[in-house]
């Protein structure tokens, strides 16, 4: 029995960036493996539901993040598509034992595809006359390193709040829940 060899070139540059894009396409909600733990309290960590029709214009929700530590924490809010979204504010800090509500902005003219878009906020601890200067492109610098990341999946909504066709797909209520059986009288 001959050993087993190692392979005799690595997977080619497009088999790695198939992959790479096929777990791009994959909502996450929480972290990358390697990623620190999101330390803040957030009113919605499973999905969030923006609504979306034609010709509806400007929609937006809202994201209550509360920081429950004894010291200044900054964050930072990106999205997936700055010509779909927008967030209001991208950066900033919260005081110790504070809120602040993050308004997300969606103007997209057609559906967006599903299962592709999502809100990621990052967190780090900073000092109070960081918080207070309103500086955050010197707290976020390249090289800062988040304590806290969370990626919340945003999925499209009709106007009365359920998923619309082009969204995930979940079975309808109808098809969860088998009918009863019929009773013999």
């Amino acid at each position: 029995v001959a050993p087993l060899s190692a392979p005799s070139s690595p997977p080619s540059r497009t088999t790695v960036e198939r992959l790479k894009m096929a777990v791009r396409k994959i909502p996450t909600k929480g972290n990358k493996p390697g990623e620190p733990t999101f330390k803040l309290e957030l009113d919605t960590k499973e999905v969030l539901n923006m609504k979306w029709e034609k010709n509806m214009g400007t929609t937006f929700t809202d994201i209550k993040m509360t920081n429950q530590f004894d010291e200044f924490h900054t964050f930072k809010v990106k999205c997936t598509d700055n010509n779909i979204f927008r967030v209001r504010p991208p950066m900033g800090a919260i005081d110790p034992k504070a809120s602040i509500n993050i308004r997300v902005i969606q103007h997209a003219q057609d559906r967006p595809p599903p299962n592709k878009h999502f809100v990621a906020i990052l967190h780090m601890k900073c000092t109070a006359a960081d918080a207070k200067k309103n500086n955050w492109r010197m707290v976020w610098r390249p090289d800062a390193k988040p304590e806290g990341v969370i990626r919340i999946p945003i999925v499209f909504v009709d106007p009365a709040g359920t998923p619309g066709v082009t969204t995930p797909s979940a079975p309808s209520p109808a098809e969860a829940i088998p009918p009863p059986p019929p009773t013999a009288k």
